[in-house]
């Protein structure tokens, strides 16, 4: 696993710009309000969304093709934008942590990166690495334990570091006071509207996150997932049968890849 892929992504959002309860004039307002200035470089052209940068504390009513420019925190591939609501919640809880920002007029800074702390991370195994573990999150590799109480999550990504990258990390952008980091449950109240936005169930990512796991367990719950939409599917059936020979359970993997080849 490349350990460079904690630092992927961005920190710009994807947002409507009207609901229920705010105008689009009226969410400029707020972000302006907010100390957000309004970044026009590439042009405008209104596609009903705001591009909100979290880091550089710019946004864009009508960025150009803003995937290229700034990606999101969670991708190009999200399915839908974050609502104003939604993005309401979880800035009411980033402003809180942001320090000294270096605020230039970009629109594609920073990366999808949180850094959390608390009490029980000083524990090697506790209940949020746990957590962590249950929503697909994957550890970094070959990230030894760093013992000072902060962990490092990726939204875009799905890794975290609990070890060395995050002790680096932690004393690049919190200090040693972690007074920037979020607390467990303030980062398990982002994460909950986050991933509303990232997860994508179709066969090609699933099909991915099979190449990319390094848990094997993980690669069979893809595979399983795959075989929900598509029993037959000859990739799923190819990476299960190659877990489960290198789990030593040859006769299931001789079944899956004989039934591969009959589809075949």
């Amino acid at each position: 696993m490349d350990k460079l892929k904690i630092l992927s992504g961005n920190a710009c959002f994807l947002v409507k710009n009207t609901s229920d309860t705010m105008s689009r004039k009226d969410f400029e307002g707020y972000l302006k309000g907010e100390g957000f200035a309004e970044f026009r470089k590439y042009g405008w052209k209104d596609r009903g969304c705001f591009d909100i940068n979290v880091n550089s504390m710019r946004f864009s009513a009508g960025v150009s093709k803003p995937a290229k420019l700034a990606q999101t925190i969670v991708g190009e591939g999200i399915k839908n934008p974050f609502t104003i609501d939604e993005f309401r919640a979880i800035w009411n809880i980033l402003k809180t942590h942001i320090g000294d920002l270096d605020q230039r007029d970009e629109i594609t800074k920073g990366c999808s990166l949180f850094l959390v702390c608390d009490e029980m991370l000083n524990e090697s195994s506790n209940e949020f690495i746990d957590y962590l573990d249950g929503e697909n999150f994957n550890a970094l590799s070959d990230d030894s334990y760093g013992g000072r109480g902060i962990v490092a999550v990726n939204v875009k990504s799905m890794i975290y570091s609990k070890g060395r990258m995050a002790d680096v990390m932690a004393s690049t952008f919190v200090g040693d006071s972690s007074t920037c980091a979020l607390s467990v449950d303030e980062f398990r109240t982002v994460w909950d509207i986050i991933k509303k936005h990232r997860e994508d169930c179709s066969l090609e990512a699933l099909l991915r996150q099979c190449e990319e796991f390094d848990d094997l367990y993980k690669v069979i719950e893809c595979c399983d997932r795959v075989f929900e939409i598509e029993p037959g599917n000859i990739q799923a059936l190819y990476y299960k049968a190659l877990v489960l020979f290198d789990q030593k359970k040859y006769d299931e993997a001789l079944d899956l890849a004989e039934r591969a080849i009959r589809i075949h």
